[in-house]
């Protein structure tokens, strides 16, 4: 199935039934990662979301193609802007075995993700009004320097 295939699916029908189904033929048809990564930027909002919201539902079920894809999958998220499909996205990482190559990578930049959530939630607690400043953050930037 091809992602533009899925992409018109899900635009028409995003049900619980409808995921359902097509997790089921992709596991029948297969799932073709790096089609599905390579058309992913051409695809219209809210669709485009949709699509990472598919590849978590996938990988959940199929961990072991997750893990064979990961530096895929990190340099997708790396690139992302979209909050929505940074946790998708993220949610994938967590499901799946990551390799020791990539693995400092991605703990550096969960921490940092972390942190700078940690901080605006801190920053809303302490100036709870409408004019608040937010400290400096910026995801989904993994610039080592960037604190």
């Amino acid at each position: 199935m091809s992602p533009k295939e899925i992409s018109e699916i899900l635009a028409f029908d995003r049900s619980k039934i409808s995921i359902h189904r097509l997790i089921l033929k992709l596991e029948k048809d297969g799932f073709d990662f790096q089609a599905f990564f390579d058309q992913l930027p051409s695809i219209e909002f809210p669709t485009r979301w949709y699509m990472t919201w598919i590849l978590t539902h996938y990988v959940e079920r199929n961990t072991e193609e997750g893990t064979a894809h990961q530096d895929l999958i990190w340099s997708v998220l790396k690139e992302c802007d979209n909050q929505s499909m940074l946790r998708d996205l993220w949610r994938t990482m967590s499901l799946i075995e990551v390799n020791e190559e990539l693995a400092v990578e991605v703990y550096d930049a969960a921490t940092k993700t972390t942190i700078c959530l940690q901080r605006m939630q801190l920053q809303s607690v302490l100036m709870p009004c409408s004019r608040q400043r937010i400290l400096p953050c910026h995801i989904p930037s993994f610039d080592p320097n960037w604190f």
